[in-house]
C-alpha cells in the first residue's frame, strides 16, 4: 500500500510538471500569434520554440530547442514577446519548472 501510494505521488508530481511546461508552452505561442498576427502556424511555433528553449535552458535543457541562424533576439517578433505584460509571468512559471526532473515537454516538443 505505501509503495503503491509513493508511486502514485511520483506519478502525480511528474504529471504537474509537465502540465506547467505544458501551460508556458502555450502561453508563449499565444503571445508569439497575438504579437504579429500575419504570421503562419508553422512560424509561429518556430518562434515558440525558441523563445520556449532559451526560458527553460537549465539543468536538464542545455540549449533552445530550435537552431538559430543569425541573432533572433534583434527580430522584431521575439521583441515584442518579451516586452509585453505577460511575458515575466511566463518567464517566472519557467523558471519554476526549468530545473525540475522529469520534464519530458521541453523534450517532445521540437
Amino acid at each position: 500500500m505505501i509503495i503503491q501510494s509513493i508511486f502514485a505521488l511520483l506519478f502525480l508530481a511528474i504529471l504537474a510538471i509537465n502540465v506547467l511546461s505544458m501551460v508556458v508552452w502555450l502561453w508563449l505561442h499565444r503571445l508569439v500569434l497575438t504579437s504579429a498576427e500575419t504570421v503562419s502556424a508553422k512560424t509561429a511555433r518556430i518562434y515558440t520554440s525558441y523563445l520556449f528553449g532559451s526560458l527553460m535552458k537549465g539543468r536538464f535543457n542545455n540549449s533552445p530547442s530550435v537552431a538559430t541562424a543569425g541573432i533572433p533576439d534583434r527580430d522584431r517578433i521575439v521583441q515584442n514577446v518579451r516586452s509585453s505584460s505577460q511575458y515575466p509571468y511566463v518567464a517566472n512559471l519557467a523558471g519554476i519548472v526549468k530545473n525540475l526532473p522529469f520534464n519530458l515537454v521541453s523534450s517532445i516538443l521540437p
